[in-house]
């Protein structure tokens, strides 16, 4: 769930490059709980090959414009499964962010 302030909103569900996408546009009126449903498509068989993003900083090397847990969740929703971090002068493990 994520708390929105009444208004008008696109939304934009992803699942990576391999899968379609959705897109809504919703009204949220005061106290209102909108909903947002649909079904992203695979597009691309995948099988045998890894998703991988070689590109990825963790909060702590500035570079990073959300959290690490957020940077996780966003690479586990775009169906990243290797995705090692790459910082300036310094290693960083993503193991305790991971649950």
């Amino acid at each position: 769930r994520v708390a929105l302030s009444p208004g008008k909103y696109r939304i934009t569900v992803t699942r990576g490059i391999e899968y379609s996408h959705l897109r809504q546009e919703i009204e949220v009126g005061i106290g209102q709980t909108p909903t947002v449903e649909g079904t992203l498509r695979r597009l691309v068989d995948s099988s045998g090959w890894v998703s991988t993003d070689y590109h990825n900083h963790s909060t702590p090397s500035g570079d990073n414009t959300c959290g690490t847990d957020d940077r996780i969740i966003n690479l586990a929703a775009e169906h990243i499964e290797f995705a090692p971090t790459t910082e300036h002068n310094r290693l960083y493990d993503w193991t305790p962010h991971i649950a």
